[in-house]
């Protein structure tokens, strides 16, 4: 029987081996893709462990708050990966003036990363992570559930994706009132919470993603457009973090030492707004909402 408990097995399994794969990589520093897949492999795990919180009996060593934290370890390193990309995209964009000083950003970058890395190498050579990797190995090896584990999964999918359904919608991010992205007081007011929107709809995407080979297109369809939510803020919240960090490197306004990148920066940072409205205004539609809400009561 596909029960509840074979399912929260597959799902630890499968993300902490991703964790175990990349982690040699990540620790060679050769390959940012190495960082970046363990990263994830660590959020996803993070979120199986939230989603199926029930029925896992997990190791106090390998709780949630201990897996966010190496998450958040790699996540400072990941970010400034990110950076370094958008960076070199943006050099051949601007004239030879500005470049020059995005080449600088660039190397005042490098360093941090090196630092980053170092930080990176020390967490996951010391105890604390250490500890957490042989008890998700225990745990592998004589897995514990609740008294629930035995239900079949089919006949629970619902109650387990609802509630994070619905915390999705019930985010105060989507009723927060008009505003504009370059107006610095209404970002500096309600910024952090588009950017815990995004970490919620990445919490329900993992979910989502964990049955998806249960799902109808209908369920398929709902998914991509949480996806497509979760990347259009994550640009949003990325392109204000380059704005950050090029002002602390430059100390002074974008629109005067680099007056072309700004605008760029500026012209992106309108088309994902007008997107955003586009898309919130699909989300709250009753219609969409009772949809998506029936796509996961089919799931079988």
């Amino acid at each position: 029987m596909n029960t509840l408990a074979a399912c929260a097995y597959l799902a630890v399994e499968k993300h902490f081996k991703k964790v175990q794969k990349h982690e040699p990589g990540v620790l060679e520093n050769k390959d940012i893709e190495e960082l970046h897949q363990m990263r994830v492999g660590m959020r996803r795990l993070r979120s199986t462990i939230d989603g199926f919180a029930l029925v896992l009996q997990l190791p106090k060593a390998a709780n949630t708050a201990k897996v966010a934290k190496v998450a958040r370890v790699l996540g400072k390193q990941r970010d400034q990966d990110v950076m370094s990309q958008a960076l070199q995209a943006l050099i051949p964009q601007v004239p030879q003036e500005e470049s020059a000083h995005l080449e600088y950003a660039l190397k005042i970058l490098s360093r941090q990363r090196k630092k980053s890395s170092k930080l990176v190498k020390t967490d996951l050579t010391a105890g604390e992570y250490l500890n957490l990797k042989e008890a998700f190995i225990d745990w592998l090896k004589q897995p514990c559930y609740s008294d629930i584990g035995h239900l079949e999964i089919s006949s629970i999918l619902p109650d387990l994706l609802l509630p994070q359904l619905s915390r999705f919608f019930l985010y105060p991010t989507w009723y927060l009132p008009e505003g504009n992205l370059d107006d610095l007081a209404y970002l500096s007011q309600y910024g952090e919470s588009f950017h815990d929107l995004r970490k919620e709809a990445k919490k329900l995407r993992y979910n989502l993603e964990l049955f998806s080979d249960l799902g109808s297109e209908s369920y398929q369809y709902y998914l991509g457009k949480v996806s497509n939510i979760q990347t259009m803020l994550g640009d949003i919240q990325d392109s204000f973090v380059l704005r950050d960090f090029l002002a602390d490197v430059f100390d002074e306004e974008l629109s005067i030492i680099t007056p072309t990148l700004d605008e760029l920066l500026q012209k992106n940072r309108l088309e994902k707004w007008e997107q955003w409205q586009t898309e919130k205004a699909q989300f709250l539609s009753p219609q969409f909402k009772k949809e998506f809400y029936s796509s996961c009561l089919s799931l079988s």
